[in-house]
């Protein structure tokens, strides 16, 4: 019986071991898991704190807003008398010293009004503040809030490369990202990097719910947490707002088993996903409701500075030659007066401000499609490649190899492809609405991914190759599956369709907008001009000028009862290339501004055909008594330029014409390729 009842008990203890197997492998991933982790924040915080501490980069995030993070820093410590910013307080704000001693606080600054910046940056600002409560108030400190972030970083960067890749391949590649000469230049610009972790730790999520079948307990927390995470990271920078769309989508459409199976399961996560995100998200939202500048933004995205960086070849016409937040500002408030009807002008970050400079990118968007789409796709290929500059084959190999790797995942799991595929056409081209480092380094990342799955493949393959021959079996034994041609189809169609796709989008753009937009621009060439008033000089060195003889005024409406104070001139110049041997000339407006900021003054090169060319443009004074305002003083040019001017006219009644480009009619222009094309496009793909 003895014998028995110990032979029972030991068959049953083995049956347990036997089924907790698995548990015990998946407790020692997850225990080794976490050990990388914790080496690679660790990592990540000591070079940022020696990075940002070393001054190679000097920050810049708007530290003269961060005077809200000074009051909770000091608290009931700030005991100074007089105004919120006195001396001392203005002068650390604006970089002049480099500590602040909270007795030197006012405490009138615990109870002084945010502004717009303050209100929408409020745990931006908060987690310096937090940081200043233990480390004293000083600039040197804030490198402690970087290396938070940069930790944070790093463990979220891993994750994203284990649904990828083993992990020597994800230790190499946040290796990699840790001392990436983009993420560390980035770094001390608090306000640009911040942004990088809560986007991480998004597509981390995004990626675990495509990939796993997750149960109602697993679901719901992560949708939450993605939601924490979203409404967190707008209080840091409002680029996180492109991400909450995302959610629904990846929810209902990319969740193993189909957009039809679980639904309650999906309806829960959604509520829980909103609730969280509403939940942190809600106070910053509430700051915004009054305007957040969005797409004041965008339109700086169009001015021609950004068409180099995208390798643009324009049309005939441009958006604006300024990145100026001056330029841009009177572009919407002279829109907005002109075709909306407004009667005086909207203040930045203002919701009126933000309707005009909606309907502004709409009339844009409306007659040029092809355009915005040609910038995307752009974008899209620069983001792919940036990441590889220093090695110029490779990168320009980057978007034709991504989809390579991605048709060989569509091999293995076609859902995973096109969700892979649709997430980094988006974050890849979103960049395109203003094309700068600062708002796509972190996606550095996507490249990397990339070539992590192919070199997860190319190893596994490797190993299963070398293991088959080691025990004699066939090489490809157990690794071609036995409906390999239906995979191969499915592949074979992602590829054509991950090409043509695009591809056929914008030839069907461009087909549309060609004659739209001869239509468009004809109604330029039609409109009224007028005989200026402009008195020309010739100074010294015999340079022209067609001076504006005094300071315009603002025009009055009898319905009106104050002076719209943002006048609009849109000037025809003509040119007669054969008054002068030239095959382009150069023009420079002119002028009187309050401050250096609001001077538009800029030099407009301007192409010449054989005959006849006319060249419209716009011009616009702000009469307003702040930095911002500025008077049209002229033009002027070269004496040899000004040998092919044939005359100087003003359209007339403005009130009729909705957007004013830049336009250089040839007398064949008709015939010109009315949208604009890439040079980034026709070097990878489509011409």
């Amino acid at each position: 019986m003895n014998r028995l009842s110990f032979e029972h008990g030991r068959q049953r203890l083995v049956s347990f071991l036997h089924a907790g197997q698995p548990y015990l492998h998946r407790f020692d991933r997850i225990c080794s898991d976490t050990v990388i982790v914790l080496l690679l924040t660790a990592l990540a915080a000591c070079v940022a704190v020696w990075s940002v501490g070393s001054g190679k980069v000097s920050p810049q995030f708007y530290q003269s807003e961060f005077a809200p993070a000074v009051a909770m820093g000091c608290g009931d410590r700030a005991t100074a008398p007089g105004p919120a910013l006195n001396g001392a307080v203005t002068d650390f704000l604006f970089l002049k010293r480099q500590t602040l001693s909270c007795e030197e606080v006012p405490a009138a600054l615990l109870t002084r009004p945010q502004d717009m910046f303050q209100k929408a940056s409020r745990y931006l600002i908060g987690s310096v503040g937090l940081m200043w409560k233990l480390t004293g108030i000083n600039w040197g400190a804030v490198r402690y809030v970087d290396a938070v972030l940069y930790a944070l970083s790093a463990a979220f960067v891993y994750g994203l490369f284990r649904l990828a890749a083993g992990r020597l391949i994800a230790v190499l590649g946040v290796v990699l990202l840790i001392f990436s000469k983009f993420q560390l230049y980035n770094l001390p610009h608090l306000r640009d990097y911040s942004k990088a972790p809560f986007i991480f730790a998004a597509l981390l999520a995004f990626g675990l719910m495509a990939r796993y079948p997750l149960a109602r307990k697993r679901l719901w927390p992560l949708s939450g947490a993605v939601g924490a995470v979203l409404g967190l990271g707008i209080g840091f920078r409002m680029d996180m707002l492109l991400f909450v769309p995302m959610f629904p989508v990846v929810l209902l459409a990319f969740l193993p088993g189909g957009f039809r199976r679980n639904i309650p399961a999906k309806a829960g996560a959604l509520a829980s996903f909103a609730c969280a995100f509403l939940l942190l998200g809600w106070p910053i939202l509430r700051a915004m409701g009054g305007g957040g500048n969005m797409f004041h933004v965008i339109v700086l995205g169009l001015t021609k500075p950004f068409d180099a960086a995208l390798g643009i070849v324009p049309s005939i016409y441009t958006f604006g030659y300024k990145y100026n937040d001056s330029y841009v500002w009177e572009l919407i408030n002279s829109f907005a007066h002109r075709v909306l009807g407004a009667k005086h002008v909207f203040p930045l970050a203002t919701a009126g401000y933000d309707q005009a400079g909606l309907h502004y990118y709409l009339a844009i968007a409306k007659n040029f499609p092809a355009d915005l789409f040609t910038r995307f796709l752009s974008a899209l290929l620069l983001v792919l490649s940036f990441a590889l500059g220093k090695y110029p084959l490779l990168a320009h190999l980057m978007p034709k190899l991504a989809l390579a790797i991605l048709a060989g995942l569509a091999f293995v799991r076609t859902r995973l492809a096109v969700f892979a595929y649709l997430m980094i056409f988006f974050l890849c081209g979103y960049p395109s609405l203003q094309f700068q480092e600062r708002h796509f380094f972190h996606l550095q990342i996507i490249s990397l991914w990339i070539l992590a799955i192919g070199l997860n493949a190319i190893l596994l393959i490797g190993s299963r190759s070398i293991s088959n021959a080691f025990t004699g079996k066939p090489v490809l034994s157990r690794m071609i599956p036995p409906d390999a041609t239906k995979r191969a189809f499915a592949a074979g169609v992602f590829l054509l369709a991950a090409v043509l796709v695009p591809g056929a989008t914008l030839s069907i753009l461009r087909s549309w907008q060609q004659p739209h937009a001869r239509t468009f621009l004809e109604k330029y060439e039609q409109l009224p001009v007028m005989l200026p008033g402009l008195q020309r000089t010739v100074d010294q060195d015999g340079t022209v000028y067609l001076r504006a003889p005094a300071p315009l005024e603002a025009p009055r409406k009898p319905d009106q009862g104050a002076v719209f104070p943002l006048d609009t001139k849109y000037w025809l110049l003509k040119f007669d290339s054969r008054q002068c041997a030239h095959e382009d000339v150069r023009i420079t407006t002119h002028y009187d501004a309050n401050s250096q900021f609001a001077d538009m003054s800029m030099t407009i090169p301007i192409s010449l055909d054989h005959g006849v060319t006319s060249f419209y443009t716009s011009t616009l004074s702000y009469t307003g008594k702040t930095t911002w305002g500025q008077v049209f003083a002229g033009f002027s040019l070269s004496p040899d330029d000004a040998a092919c001017l044939e005359g100087v006219y003003e359209v007339e009644d403005l009130e009729k014409v909705g957007l004013l480009p830049d336009i250089t009619f040839h007398e064949d222009w008709k015939n010109e390729k009315l949208y604009q094309r890439s040079k980034v496009i026709s070097e990878n793909f489509w011409p």
